[in-house]
């Protein structure tokens, strides 16, 4: 009887933070910050804690069969990690549809949170959590790492980053991390992500005009010559991983449709075509037909 009346209590306290956290979800946002702290929230948190240690068990930590009704949102939830994050490792958008059957990389713990203190680096931060610097600021959004605020609350990945996306019907492209040669060498003026209304789909890296465009992997030019009003003279490498590479806003191209190319090979110079405000390149990684952070893949 005893037994009974656990398993009924459980299903209740169950059944009511869902309802409660419905409810909080309904609030507007100043009355719901009132609660935040409360023990209807703590409540909730931690079956969402205890569902993602589960779900760890379950996954042997790596990867995760979709199942029917899972969604991004829903799986970052009861992983307890950030949904931009999860999506960022299987080459997905925020918004994106997953589907039963398929196949996502989830990362082996939580994510944690640091918050930077006085003499940190990033580099000292990354060894402490043994983290790949990279990764550590494409999950923070850092382009600078030697721009560390005091202060600031940087996202710790739970795991380190393998790239192996599996769908139904489609050859996956396959890439490690740190596979790509940087195109030119100069600071990032523009990340990959959200710009204003618009979405940035590469990094603009700053260079002086003449400056060599080098080719980031072996592979075979796709395309060569002026891509649309955005783009200007560009240039498109088709690698022999599947991944695709683009390089923009050229003065000069250098190569050919179908001519093979080198890792490292000169391919363009640096300049300010099409829609371009100072001389830099815009480049693109591209993986089963969708952008990804170039960071992610960069040396």
């Amino acid at each position: 009887m005893s037994i009974l009346f656990a398993q009924i209590n459980t299903r209740l306290r169950h059944g009511l933070a869902a309802v409660l956290l419905t409810l909080f979800l309904l609030l507007p946002a100043p009355v719901a910050a009132e609660y935040q702290d409360s023990w209807m929230w703590r409540l909730e948190m931690d079956r969402l804690t205890q569902e993602a240690l589960v779900m760890k068990a379950q996954t042997q930590g790596q990867l995760y069969r979709v199942q029917k009704g899972d969604t991004l949102w829903g799986l970052s939830r009861r992983l307890g990690t950030d949904l931009e994050l999860l999506a960022a490792m299987n080459y997905l958008a925020p918004g994106d549809t997953i589907y039963a059957g398929q196949y996502l990389r989830l990362p082996v713990e939580p994510d944690k949170t640091y918050q930077v203190r006085p003499g940190d680096t990033l580099w000292g931060i990354a060894r402490r959590f043994d983290v790949d610097v990279k990764t550590l600021m494409v999950a923070n959004r850092i382009t600078k790492p030697e721009t560390l605020q005091v202060g600031r609350i940087l996202t710790i990945p739970g795991s380190p980053w393998s790239w192996a996306v599996q769908t139904r019907g489609s050859q996956v492209a396959r890439a490690k991390e740190g596979e790509l040669y940087w195109p030119v060498n100069g600071p990032i003026t523009s990340p990959y992500g959200p710009r204003g209304k618009e979405f940035h789909h590469g990094l603009d890296i700053a260079a002086k005009k003449g400056t060599p465009v080098r080719a980031a992997q072996a592979g075979v030019v796709r395309f060569s010559g002026y891509k649309n009003g955005y783009y200007g003279n560009a240039v498109e490498i088709l690698h022999d991983n599947g991944l695709v590479t683009v390089y923009g806003h050229h003065s000069k191209n250098l190569v050919k449709k179908g001519q093979r190319v080198a890792a490292g090979q000169i391919i363009a110079e640096v300049g300010s075509t099409g829609r371009a405000t100072g001389p830099h390149v815009h480049f693109e990684v591209w993986v089963n037909g969708k952008t990804v952070d170039p960071l992610l893949y960069l040396k």
